[in-house]
């Protein structure tokens, strides 16, 4: 059975629609990108309500870099954890100050990284590359 009867009314209407509008991949990339990111920063500052623990001890561990000078390559607080993330918060929290939204702003960005690298495996296909077009 051919999936286009599947749909009736105004859903067909707009598949037909949306199948002739030729919209580049880059672009469609870049609205997803775009989407990704809108949904990863609404309501950021509020929810989830309090401060999570390891937000906290990440907090915790950026106010010590900064009162101590130390950077290390390991951090003991809260069962031990590796820097990356961690200087990546601290990195944030020097444009915008020690604050949890700091932390998860950085988690949003760190979040987004998925829906950018998402296109390349659906870009150009070498044996068919206007396939995305169609």
């Amino acid at each position: 059975m051919s999936g286009r009867w599947l749909l009736s009314g105004t859903s067909a209407t707009l598949w037909l629609v949306l199948r002739q509008i030729r919209i580049p991949a880059p672009v469609l990339a870049l609205a997803t990108v775009a989407i990704a990111f809108a949904l990863r920063v609404y309501g950021l500052s509020e929810l989830p309500p309090g401060l999570l623990g390891d937000e906290a001890w990440n907090l915790v561990d950026i106010i010590e870099m900064g009162e101590t000078g130390r950077y290390p390559l390991f951090f003991a607080n809260n069962a031990g954890r590796e820097p990356v993330f961690i200087y990546l918060q601290a990195g944030m929290a020097v444009l915008g100050g020690v604050t949890p939204f700091a932390g998860r702003l950085t988690a949003a960005f760190v979040g987004v990284v998925p829906s950018t690298t998402a296109y390349l495996p659906a870009g150009p296909h070498p044996h068919h590359p206007g396939w995305l077009e169609k």
